[in-house]
Formats: C-alpha cells, sequence, structure tokens
C-alpha cells in the first residue's frame, strides 16, 4: 500500500513540474511575440531621385540577402540634413530598418561610396 502511494505521490509531482513547465515556456513565447522585431539590413544601390518635402530617396539597390531581390524602392530618411546631402546618381551605402511593430522601415547610417554625375532632384 505504502509503495502505491509513493508512486501516485510522484506521479503527482511529475505532473504538477510538467504543468509548471509548460505554463513558463508559454510565458516566455507570449512576452517575445509581444517585444518589437527591428531588423537591420546592409543596403548598396544607387540614388535614383530625392524628395526633400517628404524626406524620401529612391534607390536601386542590390539583393539583400535572406530579404527582398535586387529593386529601386522608395525609402525614408529621418535625418534631413543626411538627405541634403545626397544627389541623383550617387553609390550609397546604408543600413535598412524595418520595425513589425510599426511595419515601418527607414534608411540610417546612410554614406555616399562614390559621387554620381546625375542631378535629377524632386524638391
Amino acid at each position: 500500500m505504502k509503495s502505491k502511494r509513493n508512486s501516485n505521490l510522484a506521479a503527482a509531482i511529475m505532473t504538477i513540474i510538467s504543468l509548471l513547465l509548460i505554463a513558463v515556456t508559454i510565458s516566455c513565447r507570449s512576452r517575445r511575440a509581444n517585444e518589437p522585431v527591428v531588423r537591420r539590413s546592409e543596403l548598396r544601390g544607387r540614388v535614383e531621385s530625392l524628395d526633400f518635402n517628404r524626406k524620401r530617396v529612391t534607390v536601386a539597390h542590390e539583393e539583400i540577402k535572406g530579404y527582398m531581390e535586387a529593386m529601386t524602392m522608395s525609402f525614408a530618411v529621418k535625418d534631413e540634413n543626411v538627405l541634403r546631402e545626397l544627389k541623383s546618381g550617387d553609390q550609397v551605402q546604408a543600413t535598412l530598418v524595418y520595425d513589425s511593430s510599426t511595419n515601418l522601415s527607414w534608411l540610417e547610417d546612410i554614406k555616399v561610396t562614390q559621387k554620381g554625375e546625375n542631378t535629377k532632384q524632386t524638391k
């Protein structure tokens, strides 16, 4: 009788431990799902045009491996001074930032790697 009681007690303890582990795992996953996910990728390309009023630059960029194909896209630029230094035709390297919690993306750390000849700009 004693060994049956001990085995029932052991089974109950194991069940409680298992349930606690499951609860902790679910709690950790839920917390991670609510945290904002910010992705940063290196971007290289050529400035096609500038829109100072909307604080945007259009760049024909190379493929960003594992993220997107090469294409021409318009990107937000938060630093207006950096935007004003760019010229159409400039080759640039930048960090593409995407925040999945807000579904917004922008370029930061923009560096001109080669000056372009073209001066087409949108004001």
